[in-house]
């Protein structure tokens, strides 16, 4: 995997960044271009917040795309991001769920 050997990008004073911003308009049905399905997109999450948190940079991250149709699918992208943030940092839950599971 390219991040094992990918140096850390430390600043000046020897700390990691203050926070990683993760953004992606990357799904394969994403009107205006990507190459990853829904479940890549999932592993993306996972190894993204898996990764920073492993090294210690603070993450912040934001909902992405939204050009889909039906919503649902743009909605279940960002249920799974939001479940792989709270599965790494918060609670173990499953990294692919849907709305009717929250109930």
């Amino acid at each position: 995997m390219f991040l094992s050997s990918s140096p850390p990008c430390w600043n000046e004073s020897g700390n990691p960044p203050h926070e990683l911003v993760k953004s992606t308009d990357l799904h394969i049905n994403d009107p205006l271009g990507g190459f990853l399905t829904t479940a890549e997109l999932a592993e993306q999450d996972r190894t993204v917040f898996s990764v920073a948190n492993e090294i210690g940079i603070p993450v912040v991250w934001n909902l992405a795309g939204g050009y889909q149709h039906p919503l649902e699918n743009v909605l279940e992208i960002d249920r799974n991001t939001m479940a792989a943030c709270i599965n790494e940092y918060v609670i173990n839950v499953p990294t692919h769920f849907n709305m009717s599971q929250l109930s």
